[in-house]
C-alpha cells in the first residue's frame, strides 16, 4: 500500500493508502497495524483522487458525515490537534480562505467545536450543520438577552 493520509476518527487514528494489488483505496486503523516496512519504491501518484475516498466513506460509513468549512488561514493556525479529534482529513487554499475536509460521527459535537472559532468561517456543507449551529446562537442569544434584562431591573 501507499500512505495516502492519516485522520483521527472516534477514539482511534486510521491510515488512508492505496492499494497496488486490489486498486483501490483501503482505511488502516493505526493501533492494528503490527509491522510496517518501507519497500523503496517511490509514490506512484497514479491514483484516484482523495476526494472519491472521502465521498466513499461518507457513503459506507452511514454514522460519518462529511463537513466541508471554509476558515480564515490566521484562525486555522490555532487549530492545532483539536481538527483530528473532529475527523479533519484534508485542506486546501481558496481564494483568501483555508476550505478544510471532516468526516464527524457528531453533527451536534463538531457544531459545538465550530462555536469556538464560527466568527472566522464559513460552514458549506452539510446545511443541516448550519441549522445546528444556527439553534444554539439562537439559545446562546436569548440566554444573554435574559441576563440583560434582569441586571436592567437590579
Amino acid at each position: 500500500v501507499e500512505p495516502v493520509g492519516i485522520y483521527y476518527l472516534g477514539t482511534h487514528w486510521h491510515l488512508i493508502a492505496w492499494c497496488h494489488l486490489r486498486k483501490d483505496y483501503r482505511n488502516f486503523r493505526t493501533d492494528r497495524i503490527n509491522r510496517l516496512r518501507t519497500t523503496g519504491e517511490k509514490n506512484s501518484q497514479q491514483h484516484p483522487p482523495l476526494q472519491s475516498f472521502i465521498d466513499q466513506m461518507s457513503r459506507q460509513e452511514k454514522e460519518l458525515t462529511k463537513i466541508v468549512l471554509e476558515v480564515n488561514p490566521e484562525v486555522v493556525k490555532y487549530f492545532g490537534e483539536q481538527k483530528y479529534y473532529h475527523g479533519y482529513v484534508q485542506e486546501e487554499p481558496v481564494a483568501d480562505m483555508i476550505r478544510m475536509t471532516f468526516l464527524s460521527a457528531s453533527l451536534t459535537g463538531f457544531a459545538r467545536w465550530f462555536m469556538i472559532f464560527g466568527d472566522h468561517a464559513r460552514i458549506i456543507e452539510p446545511q443541516k450543520l448550519n441549522t445546528i449551529v444556527g439553534g444554539m446562537a439562537e439559545s446562546i442569544l436569548a440566554k444573554l438577552n435574559a441576563a440583560v434584562k434582569i441586571q436592567e431591573k437590579d
